[in-house]
């Protein structure tokens, strides 16, 4: 027997011995011996415990019989009723129009005595659970032909549709009824693969994004190309420097630019990046001479300071 097996069959025998029925209640108090809430566990098991043939699950079973039946008084009359009743909406919640004589919906009271009419051999609880049976049955049809009137109604206006974004993973077309179309292609797209119109669509999807693609890229060329020359003609030496405020004529940063591009100026555009770097070198140069001159001057006018001080 494992670990799970024994924690299970003795809070069951814990749970079969505590008295009275708040522990049937989900949101009650009565506790195991570690301290967790009966309610909860019970209500996790629930179904398991009523259909199992353990002794002790045939014990909680009766004892959880016996609260229902407590709860509802005329809970025999209402078996019946309920039994009789042909219109197979009384297990529909959301409708809500079939009722008990005392005005309450057959759906609830369905729910809420579910595992007792499913764990139960009474000749109107086998009737039941024929019932919903053919009423599951009857909800998946319907719902199967309710998803596939919605797919034609999707199929035809997704055809329809010029927008050829439709088809885009980063753009967002919607349907009529506020729907994706980019969601419901790629879900169906194993479906559609085979439609003639669907597909002819998509490859001129594919040509176009691959014209704007080698647009793009030509004209990103045209503007890369523009840079460099407008690059060569400032004299400032700030544009060498990454962090210079220094802007192109499109107000893009001209050191940031530079940095970044330099190994593809080097790789793509060898003429244009020596003339940079023969552009940065003589400045260099011009400023190290500058500054030598600078050096030479000063130390002179210091010397002839000195002298007529008598240092």
């Amino acid at each position: 027997m494992t670990d799970n097996n024994k924690i299970f069959l003795k809070k069951a025998k814990e749970f079969a011995e505590e008295k009275g029925v708040e522990k049937f209640k989900r949101i009650s108090s009565p506790k195991f011996s570690d301290g967790t809430f009966m309610g909860v566990w019970f209500d996790k098991r629930k179904k398991d415990i009523c259909s199992s043939t353990l002794e002790i699950c045939i014990r909680i079973t009766k004892q959880y019989n016996e609260y229902l039946y407590g709860i509802d008084k005329k809970f025999d009359e209402k078996l019946k009723l309920f039994a009789n009743e042909q219109n197979l909406d009384k297990f529909n919640y959301n409708k809500k129009t079939i009722k008990f004589n005392d005005g309450k919906l057959m759906s609830v009271w369905f729910i809420t005595y579910k595992d007792l009419l499913f764990s139960s051999d009474n000749e109107f609880c086998r009737l039941i659970q024929k019932q919903y049976k053919e009423y599951q049955k009857e909800y998946q049809n319907n719902r199967y032909s309710k998803q596939q009137q919605l797919f034609l109604l999707h199929l035809k206006e997704f055809i329809e549709s010029p927008n050829l974004d439709k088809f885009s993973e980063y753009k967002i077309v919607l349907f009529s009824d506020g729907k994706s179309m980019n969601s419901w292609y790629r879900n169906n797209k194993d479906i559609l693969k085979d439609n003639v119109e669907i597909q002819k669509q998509h490859d001129m999807f594919i040509r176009n994004r691959i014209y704007e693609k080698k647009k793009c890229e030509a004209q990103s060329k045209i503007d890369f190309e523009r840079k460099i020359q407008e690059f060569l003609s400032l004299k400032s030496l700030e544009k060498f420097k990454k962090f210079s405020y220094l802007k192109f004529s499109d107000g893009s940063l001209v050191g940031g630019w530079f940095n970044q591009n330099e190994k593809k100026l080097s790789i793509n555009y060898g003429e244009q990046y020596l003339m940079m770097l023969e552009q940065k070198n003589e400045k260099y140069q011009k400023d190290s001479t500058t500054n030598f001159n600078d050096d030479k001057i000063i130390s002179h006018e210091m010397k002839s300071e000195n002298n007529k001080n008598g240092i």
